[in-house]
């Protein structure tokens, strides 16, 4: 029994045993020691796993906050993203506005050159020279007018493409504050598991404590007053 209260490899349940075996020889005494270090390993045991508990809780609130300081870096890109897109795409549209113009003004002037045209086919022989003229203007605004339109339709593309790159950076916004609002509600459970992992802490050492407390009474006063066996069995009957 000496040996079983002194050796430190021995498990709770060990000493239950030689506890119990102690009892049923009336060595009441030997057998309440046995069982408060029994009880004594168990909340070590318990002890241990509260700290291992808290110490993981405290990884994944870092891990959380640094994984919300990244997700609010991307808010910040995206809304950075949006904004541009926003710009280029109101300077697409003066553009466009612009083009849309230009093509008018041009189309104004080719109708304005085909009217002339009409009139002087009329006076052909004697206004020969001056159709001819007029034909090649005519020529050089069609060429502009194809021009216009050109840039017209590059403008409409250019447009196009922008406001799927604003579409885009939009979406990439909205994803970035979901995960933002996500990261925060996951803190949140972190840090509440970890306020009971630091609860059940406190109360595993102080039980602990005051464990050891009744050891060292209990061995100071193990050869002056030796207890009853129905004391010893009730210290048994407690850890369970």
């Amino acid at each position: 029994l000496a040996e079983a209260a002194a050796s430190g490899d021995a498990s709770p349940q060990h000493l239950l045993e030689v506890a119990m075996q102690a009892i049923s020889r009336g060595q009441g005494e030997n057998a309440k020691l046995l069982a408060l270090r029994a009880a004594a390993l168990l909340a070590q045991a318990e002890a241990i796993q509260a700290e291992k508990a808290l110490g993981n809780a405290e990884r994944r609130l870092q891990e959380g906050s640094a994984a919300i300081e990244q997700a609010k870096e991307q808010v910040s890109q995206a809304e950075n993203a949006v904004g541009e897109a926003e710009s280029q795409v109101e300077t697409g549209k003066h553009k466009l506005e612009e083009r849309h113009t230009e093509k008018a003004a041009v189309a104004e002037k080719a109708d304005a050159i085909e009217s002339q045209i009409a009139d002087l086919d009329a006076q052909i022989r004697e206004l020969q020279q001056k159709r001819d003229a007029e034909a090649a203007a005519l020529a050089d605004t069609q060429q502009e007018l194809d021009e216009a339109r050109a840039q017209e339709e590059a403008q409409q593309e250019e447009l196009r493409r922008l406001e799927s790159e604003e579409h885009t950076a939009r979406e990439t916004l909205e994803s970035a504050r979901q995960r933002v609002k996500d990261l925060q509600r996951k803190r949140v459970e972190i840090e509440t598991a970890m306020e009971k992992a630091r609860d059940q802490l406190v109360r595993r050492r102080s039980s602990l404590q005051e464990i050891e407390e009744t050891i060292s009474q209990v061995s100071a006063s193990a050869d002056d007053a030796p207890s009853p066996d129905d004391e010893a069995k009730r210290a048994l009957d407690s850890l369970f």
